[in-house]
Order: structure tokens, then sequence, then C-alpha cells
């Protein structure tokens, strides 16, 4: 039988990670939708897009080529204002217009019935075309004529991050513009309209989030988005004044829209490769005709993010704590740490190539918070761990530093020996005088050496050996007592250290068992035998002695048990080993340590 210490607290660590682990996992779980933690994940989300935009991926594109007509200052009339347009200038545009043959017109601009001629002409224009869609920028349907003549109408409302920069377009009028309001389920979106004249295919639910919003992507740089020979098609309105009949490919999407600058509303797009200077700085500034082109083109593309499963999401952060876990039980302080950098690294770029290619969100702001605070967590937990079994081992060295002192002066074991000196003085045996000497040596081998040191193997081989020959002088020479060396052995045993007095328990043990049959027994001599041997460095120590399972002396036994919780203080690693066994009528036990070097020390 192995006798080995138990530490109970490596089960109360394993549990405590598990169920620290368990929390973490379920707190990413709960707050991973909050809006709070939303928005930081979709700020984080801009680098992703350097990284898309840095890779060789072409950008999907539509069936359908997509035309910006813009009403600027260069087209605008001598003579008109730029706000409200001027009716008979935007009745030549659809005209115009109409000679390209689209398949359907946005019609961008806030458009108001005050009863004039130019009105009445400006809605039997959008009605002889048939494919005209309005901007409803109110969200209340007008009864009036345009409304009456176009063949459908909707919102645009979009949704800003806490840095003002456009992130969400509503996908579901009724669910995120005015929820609640009856009016609303009259009211469809500007996109949505559009699209619907071009094909039949619906969103798809999963791009909608719980409040009817969609995730805004593009999949072009700044200097492409926003330059003349952008994405899209650009043109002026007095270029396509210009322009002969069906000039333009067939079944073309024409988004007409006013570039007027300063005085249309100028935005940001959520990605940092679409973020757009101030209005004093640069002409080209991201107008809601933009935004309006990027969200159809999106559309018609099917170039959706979609969000990576939470199950897997919290099975791969688990796998991470985990690692970290782990790691944190080899107790190198500063692992954890740099376990947690490494996985966050990896996390981001997986979740950056997954982005660029899949078009599939994963988060990473919120997981690596929780992988690096439970790295701290570790830490922390290895730091008072370690403090405590400190303490616990002071302690424990304290208790074996007093045990020490009782073994050295324990008065029972001198008052046996001064008792038994009494005795062979009273008879007169002349052995009385070697045992003085002999026993003489022992007390000033214990009081010269410390159970908390070391030292050499050859001075605790002769303590136990004439441990053993003062004793059997006691018997009067009726124990059998040898020791057996390798050479190997011998040339080791000034050069290796163990802790003072380890062999004793074992040869004290021996002791008490022969001295009870030496009792019982007449002619044969029981014995006891020792062996020494040594490997690399560990020393093997190993007594022999005769046994009988009907003789039970008193005290054989309680040195082992104290050894073994010695041998627990001074080795708290292991490396130690510690076995009794019985053979026939030979009890034996062998311990293995292992030794220092004296150089080394």
């Amino acid at each position: 039988m192995t006798d080995r210490p138990k530490h109970n607290s490596h089960l109360y660590k394993i549990l405590s990670f598990v169920l620290v682990m368990a929390i973490l996992v379920f707190a990413n779980g709960v707050f991973r939708s909050g809006k709070l933690v939303r928005d930081v994940e979709n700020r984080w989300q801009r680098f992703f897009y350097d990284v898309r935009i840095s890779l060789p991926i072409p950008p999907d594109t539509s069936d359908y080529p997509l035309y910006l007509i813009e009403l600027d200052d260069k087209s605008l009339p001598e003579g008109t204002c730029r706000s409200p347009v001027d009716k008979i200038w935007l009745n030549a545009i659809l005209e115009a217009a109409s000679r390209q043959k689209p398949v359907v017109v946005g019609l961008n601009l806030n458009l108001t019935d005050k009863g004039t001629p130019a009105d009445a002409g400006l809605a039997k224009s959008i009605g002889s075309l048939e494919n005209v869609i309005l901007l409803d920028h109110n969200g209340v349907s007008d009864n009036n004529r345009y409304s009456s003549a176009a063949k459908g109408r909707g919102s645009m409302v979009y949704r800003e991050n806490s840095s003002g920069d456009i992130q969400f377009v509503c996908g579901d009028v009724s669910a995120c513009v005015c929820s609640g309001n009856s009016d609303c389920n009259r009211t469809k979106t500007f996109f949505g309209e559009l699209v619907s004249a071009v094909t039949d295919e619906p969103i798809p639910d999963h791009v909608l989030d719980n409040e009817g919003w969609i995730k805004i992507f593009s999949q072009y740089p700044e200097r492409d988005f926003l330059s003349e020979s952008g994405p899209w098609h650009r043109l002026s309105a007095a270029e396509l004044l210009r322009l002969p009949a069906d000039s333009l490919p067939a079944g073309s999407i024409m988004l007409i829209g006013a570039r007027f600058q300063g005085l249309y509303p100028q935005y940001r797009l959520q990605a940092r490769n679409l973020s757009s200077t101030s209005i004093d700085e640069s002409p080209n500034q991201i107008t809601d005709l933009d935004l309006l082109a990027l969200v159809v083109e999106m559309v018609l593309n099917r170039t959706f993010l979609r969000e990576m499963s939470p199950w897997l999401e919290g099975l791969a952060l688990l796998t991470g704590l985990v690692c970290i876990a782990l790691v944190a039980v080899r107790r190198i302080s500063l692992l954890p740490l740099l376990l947690s950098a490494v996985l966050c690294l990896a996390w981001n770029s997986i979740a950056a190539l997954v982005f660029s290619f899949y078009l599939i969100e994963i988060r990473s702001v919120l997981p690596c918070v929780i992988l690096f605070g439970f790295s701290f967590y570790c830490i922390g937990y290895q730091q008072i761990t370690m403090r405590l079994e400190r303490l616990e081992l002071k302690g424990l060295l304290e208790k074996e530093r007093f045990n020490g002192l009782v073994d050295r002066f324990h008065s029972h074991s001198v008052f046996n020996a001064l008792e038994h000196i009494r005795y062979l003085v009273r008879i007169g045996d002349t052995g009385a005088e070697r045992y003085i000497l002999d026993y003489s040596t022992l007390l000033l081998d214990d009081l010269r050496h410390s159970p908390q040191q070391s030292y050499p193997v050859k001075e605790q081989w002769d303590y136990v050996i004439n441990y053993l020959q003062l004793q059997n002088l006691k018997l009067k020479g009726r124990l059998e007592i040898t020791g057996k060396l390798t050479k190997e052995t011998e040339a080791q045993l000034d050069s290796n250290l163990i802790p003072w007095k380890l062999f004793y328990p074992l040869v004290e043990n021996a002791f008490k068992q022969t001295k009870a049959l030496v009792d019982v027994k007449d002619g044969e001599k029981p014995e006891i035998r020792l062996e020494l041997s040594t490997d690399r460095n560990i020393l093997s120590f190993t007594v022999f002695n005769s046994y009988s399972d009907q003789i039970s002396p008193s005290g054989a036994g309680q040195g082992l048990n104290n050894l073994k919780r010695r041998l627990a203080v001074i080795f708290p690693k292991g490396g130690w080993k510690l076995e009794t066994t019985v053979s026939e009528k030979t009890w034996i036990a062998a311990l293995s340590v292992p030794m220092v070097n004296k150089q080394a020390s």
C-alpha cells in the first residue's frame, strides 16, 4: 500500500473554478443582448471592416444597375431655390428618367401637394411612370395626389450608436418606428417598397432583431464609396436631362434625391471605413440618398450580417475558461493573464475572418472581458491559496520543531536509559560504560542536528546503526542486526543530503516488533536488516524485521504515522513514497525520498 498526502484543497479549487465558470458563461448569455453591450460590440466591430477590405474579397453585385440622380447646385435652374424643389423642374427630371425605362424610381424627396398646376403636372408624371416609390418623411399617410399616383410609399428610419454613427435601419416599421400607433400599420419601409418592385423575395426574418432593426453592412471602402466612380452610378440632374432615350441599361433602379451642400443632413456610418468628414471639410458627404442606395443594394444582394448562435459562443467561451483554469493549476502567476491575451487575440482574429468571409457576427468584447476577469480571479485565488498554504506550512513546521525538541529530551526515553544504566552499575556489568558512551553519542547527535535541516546520508546511517547496537546491548545481543550498502551508494553517502532522522521511525518500529519476539522466543534470534540504495537523485531505505501477527507490541506504528505527516510537510509537491508490507514472517518498510547534492545546496 502506498501512502500519499491527501489534498482536499484540490477538490475545492476544482469546484470553485467550475462554479465561477458556470456563472461567467451564464452572465455572458444574459448580458450579451443588453443595449450597452451591443453598442460596445458594434463599435468594436468597425475594425473588422478594415480586415475585410484588406482581403481579396470581391463585392457582391446586383443584376439591377443602381443609378443615383442627384439634385445639386450645378443642375439647379436659375431663379429657383433649393427648397422646396421646383415642381416643374422635378417634372422634367421624371420625364427624362422615364425615357431610360427604369424598373423602379425612388423619389427621395418630401413632396407636399399644395394644389397648384405644377403639383397636378408632377402627380400626372408620377402616375404615368407607374413605378415611382415616394418617401414618406412623416410616417403618416397623406391623402394627396402624389400618394395616390405613386406605386408605393414608405419611410426610412435610422438608429445611431452612442458616438453618432449610423448602425441600423428600420426593417419593420410597425415594430421600430411608432409602436402602438395604428396608423403605422399602413406605412411600409421605403427600401422595402423599392426592392419589392424588383424582386418578390422577402427580407429574411433572421436579419431583423427583436425590435425590427437591420444592421447596415457595406462592402466598400471610403475611397470607393464617396468617389464619383464608386459602387453606384452617379448622375446629376443636368446630366440626366441631356441623356438621349434608352442611354442607360434597361431594368435599372433610379434613386432621385438632393445633394445640396449644407442643406440636407449628412451622416456617418458605423463602419470606420465609411465615416465622413465634417460638412465644412469636403463636399462628399454621406447623405440619406447614399444610405438609401447602400441599403437597397444590401437587400438586393442579400449581404446581411448574421449573428453567431449564443450556444456556440457560450461553448467557445467555456473552452477558453477551461484552458485558463488548467493553466492556473500550474501556479505560474502571469501565465493565466498571458493565455487570456492570446485567447482574445485568437478570438478577435477568428471573429474578423468569419465576419469577412461569411458575414457572421461573433461577439468578442464581452467574452474577452470575461476571459481577462477570470484570469485575474485565478491569479488572486492562487495568491490567496499560496499564502494560506504558507501559513499552514509555517504552523506545521513550528509543530514539527516542537516535536523535534520533544524527541530530543523525551523524559520517558531518558528515564528508561538511566534506569538501565543504574541496573548495569548495580550488578557490576562491564557493559555499563559502553552503554553510557553510546547513549551519550546519540544524545549529542540529536542536539547537534535540527529536524528542519538536511544532513549527509552517512551521518544518518551511522545514527540508526548506533541506535540498534545500543538497543541490542540492552537485550544482551539477542538481536541479529545487519546493514547492507552497495558500493555506489557508499560512495555517495557523504555528498548527498536528506532531512534529519527520516530513517529513525522505521528502525524504531522494527525494534519494537523484534523486541516483543525476543521476550517470547528462545533460541532463534529475531533479525533486523537494513538496506540502502540510490537511483539518480532518489534514495531508497528499506528495513526488514522478524514479525509475528500473534504479537502486537505497544506503540508500534505510531512513529510511521508521524513520519507520513512530516514527509507531507517537508515535500509538499510529493516525490516521496512510504510502503509497508508483510511477507511470510517478515515486516518490510520501504522509504523513498529525493536527495539533494551537497554542492548544489
